[in-house]
């Protein structure tokens, strides 16, 4: 093998030395070192079959001792690395380091890697909570597990935390109550005196009068001074009349009735009877035959005034307006019975009595 030495090659000025052509590999043994402000333009630094290429720095404040090995990637393909434009200081994977002017894409972020300590207290607003999908939803959970949209839960909702100015305005006197279905309802204010009554369960409450047995609620009244006349043996309505409506389903009703009657008739012997009705209802009979009777000897004509008391308790069971009445008839055909005559005054009374 030839071999040359030189102390200098000093090139013509303007020209070019050429050391080799393609193929030629020109060796710089080590410990060779090139002076300073030397140039290489656009040197390929190439490796091994085992190994990638590399350039060593020599850092100088241990006479080159320690030194910085800058290595390219393995890569499969061509690779470019640009330095930034600006005098700075490359931040490695592995170092600790705080970045300025740096910004971080959704895109860049693993799912899951931001833990709950990362995360300042108060730092999240509601501008960044999702919004919800559904109206009159909160952000919760309705048992323990993830947050999500959930309705108001009783569990929710602190004790004696809803104030009456929370509640929707209602009637004076009116009271809560539930319906059938569990609902609340107001229960309608009641009069003056009376008592909130149980309907049974599943039913509304409402206001009646006391229902202290035997108290008198009200008193009704009803008369008449229309002669009524009646020559059959079946009963006809007296006149006398009256209507009441029970403040409560356990009332009774106490029926008082002062009839005036007269009845005549061309034989010895005539008669007649009242009977009580609720409505079309017969509530009380009377007895046809000796209810109201007369007999004379020795005549042959007859003739009665008088007045028929009738006095009955009632228990309708009802809070609807209820009418009672008389009806009359006479005992036998051909005799006349009539009522108020001569302008005199029946009356029928009737009392609620509390049940």
């Amino acid at each position: 093998m030839s071999k040359l030495e030189v102390d200098q090659i000093d090139p013509q000025s303007g020209t070019t030395l050429t050391l080799g052509t393609s193929g030629d590999t020109v060796s710089i043994p080590a410990g060779v070192s090139l002076s300073s402000g030397a140039t290489l333009t656009a040197p390929v630094l190439a490796g091994s079959a085992s190994s990638a290429g590399k350039v060593l720095f020599k850092e100088d404040t241990d006479n080159g001792t320690n030194s910085v090995t800058l290595i390219g990637p393995a890569a499969t393909a061509d690779v470019t690395v640009t330095l930034p434009a600006a005098t700075d200081t490359l931040v490695g994977k592995a170092t600790t380091d705080t970045l300025t002017n740096k910004t971080i894409n959704a895109s860049q972020l693993i799912d899951g890697t931001i833990n709950t300590g990362k995360i300042a207290n108060d730092a999240v607003t509601y501008g960044k909570i999702q919004h919800t999908t559904t109206a009159n939803r909160v952000i919760g959970a309705a048992s323990a597990g993830a947050v999500g949209e959930v309705q108001v839960a009783t569990d929710m909702v602190a004790d004696n935390a809803i104030t009456l100015a929370k509640m929707a305005s209602g009637t004076d006197g009116n009271i809560i109550s539930y319906d059938a279905s569990g609902n609340p309802v107001a229960v309608a204010t009641g009069s003056a005196g009376q008592v909130l009554t149980s309907a049974g369960a599943g039913a509304v409450p409402s206001f009646q009068a006391s229902a202290v047995g035997g108290k008198i609620l009200q008193v009704i009244q009803g008369t008449t001074t229309t002669t009524v006349g009646n020559t059959s043996t079946s009963y006809a309505d007296t006149g006398l009349t009256a209507a009441i409506s029970p403040s409560a389903t356990s009332s009774k009703i106490l029926v008082f009735v002062n009839q005036h009657v007269t009845f005549f008739s061309g034989t010895q012997q005539a008669g007649g009877s009242l009977q009580l009705l609720k409505g079309s209802t017969v509530i009380y009979a009377g007895d046809v035959t000796y209810e109201m009777y007369i007999k004379a000897t020795g005549s042959s004509a007859i003739q009665y005034y008088g007045r028929r008391t009738l006095n009955y308790l009632d228990s309708p069971s009802s809070t609807s307006e209820l009418t009672y009445k008389t009806q009359a008839r006479n005992y036998q055909n051909g005799m006349t019975l009539e009522s108020q005559v001569d302008s005199a005054e029946s009356t029928i009374i009737l009392m609620e009595i509390a049940g």
